[in-house]
């Protein structure tokens, strides 16, 4: 009797990233759900926003210059973010995407 080696590959899977976007250090593309010229009012809008638990989001302050902005979603790609707004225009009407410039 011959027997036969059976051999199977199996391709390394992919493995999603399940961290929130917040904990990554590579984003070039924000979500932001306003602005605020006081650090104190961006903290309060992002407290309030992640109290609301909605699925999906988590809100931090982000610093634009001047300005202390609520990100809501972040991504290295624009799609990503367009993509959320679009999926969350119920929740965040006035959403809009700013992108970090590049050096």
């Amino acid at each position: 009797t011959e027997v036969a080696e059976v051999v199977e590959i199996i391709d390394k899977p992919q493995i999603e990233d399940t961290r929130p976007w917040i904990e990554s250090d590579d984003i070039m593309h924000y979500v932001i759900y306003g602005s605020y010229s006081r650090k104190r009012n961006a903290e309060r809008e992002a407290t309030l926003i992640n109290d609301r638990e909605l699925d999906g989001v988590v809100s931090k302050t982000i610093v634009r210059g001047k300005m202390y902005s609520v990100a809501i979603f972040g991504s290295t790609a624009l799609e990503e973010c367009e993509a959320f707004i679009i999926d969350h225009k119920a929740e965040f009407p006035q959403a809009w995407v700013y992108s970090v410039e590049e050096n």
